[in-house]
């Protein structure tokens, strides 16, 4: 009788993608707490590939740091209260959908604490939308888009501190009157761009605001963009006590209709 000798490989670990999306339902405002979650039953969302969506009027606080993967505002406000704990996240997106005014906050009411991000996205099309950070939030990102059909910001205030490595603010296209604006506000709010801020860079106009002693430090700052005979506004504004580093160049104004 001939034998026959099995080879079993090991395969590599596969990890499976869970969707979360913030209920309240727990009765608190704890993140660690599974019943605050709509997802996988006894489960909260802390692993890099666990992607969540926010859309009631709420505040979320952290207990400990996490990883995770995409966080998308979907309606209404929310505020992540980091509590002292880094939250290290894929992508953000704000997205402005069935209620007026949906603004994701990022705050942090204890200790120093770091949110990091590779893509920061605010796209409100149906209503406006805003992505802000205020003091006690430390930001590291790499690209940050402000666009969409409505009005939408990004903004620094309150004694936050960003650091990105490029800024796009515009509409989507040049038919579009939509404005994406980025503002840096209050005593010790700082934003700092490695490479450039780009406004008006899909056609909508792009506006920057660097207030009340806000301070900007950017290589180029390119105010309004050009494309095809047509262009839209880059407009950029310091207030008083406020401080801004910056090569200003302007591309593509006055060659089209606006």
């Amino acid at each position: 009788q001939r034998t026959r000798r099995l080879i079993l490989e090991a395969l590599e670990p596969r990890q499976l993608l869970a969707a979360f999306t913030w209920t309240g339902g727990g009765g608190d405002d704890d993140w660690s707490n599974a019943l605050n979650w709509d997802g996988p039953a006894g489960e909260i969302p802390d692993d890099g590939t666990d992607d969540i969506t926010l859309n009631v009027d709420d505040t979320i606080v952290l207990n400990k740091a996490l990883t995770i993967g995409d966080i998308t505002l979907e309606d209404d406000e929310t505020d992540i209260d980091l509590n002292g704990n880094n939250l290290t996240v894929d992508n953000v997106t704000v997205e402005g959908g069935a209620a007026v005014g949906n603004v994701l906050n990022i705050i942090n009411n204890r200790a120093a604490a770091t949110l990091t991000t590779a893509n920061i996205s605010v796209e409100g099309d149906a209503h406006d939308a805003r992505f802000e950070i205020s003091g006690g939030v430390t930001l590291a990102g790499d690209s940050v888009t402000v666009g969409g059909n409505a009005d939408n910001e990004f903004r620094v205030e309150g004694g936050g501190i960003a650091t990105v490595d490029s800024i796009d603010a515009g509409g989507p296209g040049f038919d579009s009157m939509a404005t994406g604006s980025i503002h840096v506000e209050g005593d010790g709010s700082t934003l700092t761009v490695n490479g450039n801020i780009r406004l008006g860079t899909a056609g909508g106009e792009g506006d920057l605001f660097v207030n009340n002693k806000g301070t900007l430090i950017v290589d180029t700052i390119q105010a309004g963009q050009s494309d095809g005979g047509n262009s839209r506004r880059g407009f950029v504004t310091v207030g008083a006590g406020a401080t801004m580093a910056a090569t200003l160049q302007a591309a593509g104004i006055g060659s089209g209709d606006d």
